[in-house]
């Protein structure tokens, strides 16, 4: 059996690589323990009002003891990244606890947590067509932009379903994983509900 995928037909055995990577590149580098955060979208026009306050960490979350809150700022002085962090047994400041991503005018555009600079539980992160190129596929053409993505993480691993919602909160895709490998059925939608493909 077969898969279309644009631009390319793939053997169904052979596709898990394809799209697995494709969808891991979201997450991968992005507000990885020791490294920087992947850089917020160039301007682009504001999302709807609801989407990104829903389920945002809050910026009134407790910080760990001996912790401290940093902010990183846009060169217009508007914070950019707020992320908690302690000290390892070896001194290094990991980031712990909330870590929430922010555009330029102040609204929140995802995040998670981390515990002892690896992420765990739910993250979110809101993305419009041209920052990723999986948002690019032809698979999301007919969805409205932003794109809500959602993943759970256990000790820095994404760990069960990755969904992924459009602006409309119209599910549109549904990955499975397990310790950071595909597990499970992988699940497409069209833009009125009904399943598209499964792998």
């Amino acid at each position: 059996m077969y898969l279309k995928f644009p631009g390319r037909l793939i053997r169904r055995a052979a596709a898990w690589p394809v799209v697995a990577t494709c969808a891991l590149s979201l997450w991968t580098g992005a507000a990885s323990a020791q490294d920087d955060p992947p850089p917020p979208p160039g301007d682009p026009a504001p999302p709807p009002a609801t989407a990104p306050q829903d389920g945002a960490v809050p910026p009134d979350a407790v910080v760990a003891p001996g912790g401290e809150v940093i902010k990183e700022r846009y060169p217009n002085g508007a914070v950019q990244i707020e992320r908690h962090v302690i000290q390892n047994e070896r001194g290094d400041y990991v980031n712990h606890g909330p870590f929430t991503y922010f555009l330029p005018d102040g609204k929140r555009w995802g995040g998670g947590e981390f515990l002892h600079g690896k992420r765990h539980g739910l993250w979110k992160r809101w993305y419009y067509r041209g920052e990723a190129p999986l948002f690019q596929e032809e698979i999301y053409a007919g969805f409205a932009e932003p794109f809500l993505s959602e993943a759970h993480f256990v000790n820095g691993q994404i760990d069960g379903p990755w969904t992924i919602h459009d602006a409309n909160k119209q599910k549109v895709s549904e990955w499975s994983f397990h310790a950071g490998v595909p597990h499970g059925v992988w699940t497409w939608y069209y833009p009125s509900g009904q399943k598209l493909r499964e792998v």
